[in-house]
């Protein structure tokens, strides 16, 4: 796997970006070419590349395939799926690159179906690809081979991630570690070998033995990986029970230089700003409808937690009724019947999250960070989920790792699973991770599945 800032993107996952790239691109090139019909608009027209048209408009195509989520479904070739993904493409790149020719001057001589038809065809040849990626590239193909140190329980830990994940590998021997203490001398390279394996992955329990045994693989040039690497690379979270031990000492959590901060709070301004000018008309629109409901207020400021513990008015619209808490806080629950039906309709688009952006313009949240939670959990989930007071080293943000790989929490085991998402975040922060998280976050909002 490759560690891109911080996201680990399986290789055949790259090649196949860059594949699907090149077919949009060329796809684009070739129709721009036959027509032949951009321009600036002057008097005396000058003719834009179409390399230059196809490049713009494919990269800007590219970048809403992958934020819609459309290389997070699962292997194989899931039609309904894809095909619902790759409208909301269509829909979103077609006004998008429609606007961005606009703004730099440039105008289609024919019609403004030369870029409709465009991007329809590109999205039909990335619809091509994927059906010869499932009838030509079989599984076997894909698959790397992998031997596991670790008792059986952790064996079925570790084949259930690689089956969850669509990891490439796949178990191709089981070594007991009590059968380690049987030999004084294990080759764990000539045992690869004869599996064609490349990789070992070792369970939670570590001997003088088998780490002797781990130098031959060093030069063999086959890797080891803990299984809490494994699950770190694969599922994109520091599991909890490695930092009940004091290997918590030694893991780096949100070091960032000066220019780091620097970097980051011009991100969320920017992104902040650009959000709210946006989407002004629909604020407007549901500002009104929110009132016009039951005539109270249309915003809402909740008590949050922030950087290091410090509490903040958190401004979203009013999605539940005035009187929703009057015997004190408690969790969301799925139907809620104290949400109002434009408050259902806006917590799905999360339409509702909005007006955090006014809190990350007053710097008391950042655009990507951990969900800020009320005083009341906090103080409940610190007592019982070690290492949850960490979350609260960077400011919360509107979007996280944690809110695009878990569903809405609603209680401490929840919390606990998108604390690893979090305790991952902070571990590998850095400001592409979070353009990463930014545009991935269109696929939840448009398929927004465990809201409540």
């Amino acid at each position: 796997m490759l560690n891109f800032f911080g996201y680990y993107i399986r290789s055949f996952s790259v090649m196949r970006g860059i594949v699907d790239f090149l077919i949009i691109f060329l796809g684009g090139a070739f129709l721009y070419s036959f027509f032949g019909l951009a321009s600036t608009g002057s008097t005396t027209p000058n003719e834009v590349s179409p390399f230059v048209l196809s490049l713009v408009t494919g990269i800007v195509t590219w970048v809403i395939i992958f934020a819609i989520g459309t290389y997070d479904l699962p292997r194989g070739f899931d039609w309904k799926n894809l095909t619902a993904r790759l409208i909301a493409v269509f829909f979103i790149a077609v006004p998008l690159e429609l606007a961005l020719w606009w703004a730099v001057g440039f105008v289609y001589l024919n019609s403004i179906f030369v870029p409709v038809i465009t991007i329809a065809i590109q999205l039909c040849l990335f619809f091509i690809v994927r059906i010869l990626y499932a009838v030509i590239l079989p599984n076997y193909i894909l698959q790397n081979r992998a031997i596991v140190i670790a008792p059986s329980h952790e064996v079925e830990e570790v084949k259930e991630i690689l089956l969850a994940t669509g990891s490439p590998y796949k178990i191709a021997y089981v070594i007991p570690p009590e059968n380690l203490n049987k030999h004084n001398n294990i080759d764990l390279a000539e045992i690869c070998k004869k599996y064609d394996a490349s990789l070992v992955v070792v369970g939670h329990e570590k001997t003088m033995k088998l780490l002797k045994a781990f130098a031959s693989c060093r030069f063999s040039n086959i890797r080891v990986m803990d299984i809490n690497l494994l699950k770190e690379k694969l599922l994109g979270k520091v599991t909890l029970e490695k930092y009940y031990s004091y290997h918590v000492i030694f893991d780096k959590f949100f070091a960032v230089s000066l220019m780091g901060h620097i970097i980051k709070r011009s991100f969320d301004l920017v992104v902040a700003t650009v959000i709210l000018l946006l989407t002004l008309p629909i604020t407007a629109t549901v500002g009104m409808l929110i009132y016009l409901h039951d005539r109270h207020n249309i915003f809402y400021a909740q008590k949050r937690v922030g950087r290091a513990g410090q509490v903040f008015a958190c401004y979203k619209f009013r999605s539940m009724r005035v009187d929703a808490e009057q015997n004190g806080a408690v969790w969301a629950q799925e139907n809620d019947d104290r949400v109002t039906p434009i408050g259902r309709f806006i917590r799905k688009t999360r339409i509702d999250e909005i007006p955090q952006c006014l809190n990350v313009l007053l710097g008391e949240m950042s655009i990507v960070g951990p969900r800020p939670e009320r005083p009341e959990f906090v103080k409940d989930l610190s007592e019982k989920i070690p290492m949850y007071s960490e979350r609260h080293y960077v400011k919360p943000g509107l979007t996280g790792w944690a809110q695009i790989n878990e569903s809405y929490g609603a209680s401490v085991e929840d919390a606990e699973r998108k604390l690893e998402y979090d305790l991952y975040y902070l571990k590998h922060y850095n400001i592409v991770l979070d353009v990463l998280i930014l545009m991935k976050t269109l696929s939840v909002v448009l398929w927004p599945n465990g809201v409540r």
